[in-house]
């Protein structure tokens, strides 16, 4: 989640909330595999659908900002002289 804000994140928190993760999937695969609850499927799917979007939202931002205000990749032409 800091990609999208001005402050970075701390080794501390990427640890915990890594760890908090893990967890969670520790859990939910074997539940899953033997329960088959359909509502984890569509909580999972709605977390890899964000994901996925926030994703696509940080790589754009981030092509956005290595263009110059030529609108040129930055280094693009830069061996020509241009």
């Amino acid at each position: 989640m800091t990609t999208f804000s001005p402050r970075r994140g701390s080794n501390a928190v990427r640890t915990a909330s890594g760890a908090l993760l893990g967890l969670g999937y520790g859990v939910a695969v074997p539940w899953f595999l033997t329960a088959r609850p359909l509502w984890l499927l569509a909580v999972a799917a709605g977390y890899g659908g964000v994901a996925a979007a926030l994703l696509v939202r940080s790589r754009s931002e981030r092509a956005d900002a290595d263009r110059d205000r030529d609108g040129e990749t930055a280094g693009e032409n830069r061996s020509r002289g241009g």
